[in-house]
């Protein structure tokens, strides 16, 4: 077991893994636009509950990307402000 502990093994461990989980994102990203049609869809079912809850998963969602945008943004902003104090 002492193979583990190598510090070879155990970059290359972490590379595997980075690698499934891309490829796991890559197949995610790739059903999304999928999910949110059918979740669009929904929202203009027959049946009254039905409809309630793919409205409420929709703007629910729908925020949590606005928000997850804006704070991805402010981050670039912070940062590219950090690299232009740390030039100075």
């Amino acid at each position: 077991r002492r193979w583990k502990k190598r510090p070879k093994f155990k970059s290359r461990v972490t590379a595997l893994r980075g690698e499934a989980v891309a490829t796991a994102m890559d197949l995610l990203a790739s059903g999304m636009a999928g999910a949110a049609k059918a979740l669009n869809g929904l929202v203009l079912s027959p049946d009254p509950d039905v409809r309630h809850r793919a409205a409420k998963a929709v703007i629910e969602l729908g925020l949590k990307v606005r928000s997850n945008e804006e704070l991805a943004e402010r981050l670039a902003s912070l940062e590219a402000k950090i690299a232009e104090q740390q030039k100075k």
